[in-house]
């Protein structure tokens, strides 16, 4: 079964300006440049954000952004306006989608891309090219490379990219609900994505560019942000994996287009004895655990876990677990073969 890819929507760079240009022009009649102050005034009043904190936090966001650009005394011109009127009225739908108070264009590049299968680009190659089209004035400030002046964006983009590579609406609110229950910020759920699809933690430092380090953190934030949910015990990779499969942060449409859901029909080859082994892999036991379960020693439990990576054809735990996951979702009688359940 393969999802049925969204079609691209056509993009041209100079209407996105005209578009930014159009809408600057609709809210205060011209699109002449305007000072810091009445950039900040336009902004909080059509941004909702009323309050002095929030007034004060949109102004400094403001001169910011004018540090950046080493303009701190110029005139703020309309793109870049209304970039920062996006950026604060797009807030309520992603702290309210997602949870996340923000969003800067390498976390959202890191989240589209693992979506993708394999690993995509793509998307947010896509993202970077209409924000620089839409506010050429600040092209500059826009990497999918993280660096420390790196603004969050208008959550508009990462959305609308979002959903043409997830476009059933089920699937993207299992995927946001399961990030608002847990807190994972953008990096958090990519790792736990890459987790879940069985690759390495140098796999993912590769993917991710970031240092083994960082992602051995990143793990372990995962951990304790499930574990303050009550759910102790998920303590391993594998049972990250089984969460994130479970719950839905691995969109069904997403799992049968992995290389692992070729390898469901090998579940058949295993012996009642390694399928029973498995079961309990998916689950988080390690060998030891298992063994007191089956009443079998250490070293036979390790013997039927090398056994059943070689007929699943995988190079781990959790990548055999994801396997046992994919036909359990897609109810495939591989798992009934040899146990009689599931």
């Amino acid at each position: 079964m393969h999802r049925q890819e969204a079609p691209e929507t056509s993009f041209s760079p100079l209407e996105a300006f005209s578009d930014t240009l159009s809408r600057y022009a609709q809210l205060i009649g011209h699109t002449d440049p305007l000072s810091p102050s009445e950039a900040a005034t336009l902004i909080a009043k059509h941004s909702g954000t009323s309050s002095l904190p929030e007034k004060t936090t949109v102004s400094n966001n403001m001169k910011h952004l004018l540090h950046v650009l080493h303009e701190e005394d110029a005139q703020i011109p309309p793109d870049v306006v209304m970039f920062a009127l996006d950026r604060e009225m797009d807030k309520a739908e992603m702290r309210s989608r997602f949870g996340w108070k923000e969003v800067t264009l390498p976390q959202a590049a890191r989240v589209l891309a693992v979506l993708g299968e394999p690993v995509d680009p793509g998307p947010a190659s896509q993202m970077e090219a209409r924000l620089k089209a839409a506010y050429p004035t600040i092209s500059q400030l826009f990497r999918r490379k993280a660096n420390n002046t790196e603004p969050s964006i208008p959550a508009r983009f990462f959305l609308e990219l979002f959903a043409t590579i997830l476009p059933d609406e089920q699937e993207r609110a299992l995927v946001e609900a399961g990030i608002r229950k847990y807190g994972f910020s953008p990096t958090e759920y990519a790792c736990l994505y890459l987790t879940a699809r069985g690759k390495t933690n140098e796999e993912i430092t590769e993917i991710l560019e970031f240092k083994w380090q960082n992602v051995k953190n990143h793990e372990h934030n995962l951990l304790e942000k499930i574990w303050e949910t009550g759910n102790t015990a998920v303590y391993d990779r594998t049972q990250l994996s089984q969460v994130a499969v479970q719950e839905g942060l691995v969109p069904y449409s997403l799992l049968v287009n992995l290389p692992e859901a070729g390898k469901t029909g090998n579940l058949g080859l295993l012996s009642p004895r390694e399928a029973e082994v498995l079961q309990f892999i998916t689950i988080g036991l390690a060998n030891k655990q298992i063994a007191q379960q089956l009443v079998i020693s250490s070293q036979t439990v390790k013997n039927h876990v090398t056994a059943i990576l070689d007929k699943l054809e995988c190079q781990n735990r959790t990548a055999a677990s994801l396997i046992w996951h994919i036909a359990a979702r897609t109810g495939q009688p591989e798992l009934r073969k040899n146990n009689g359940r599931p």
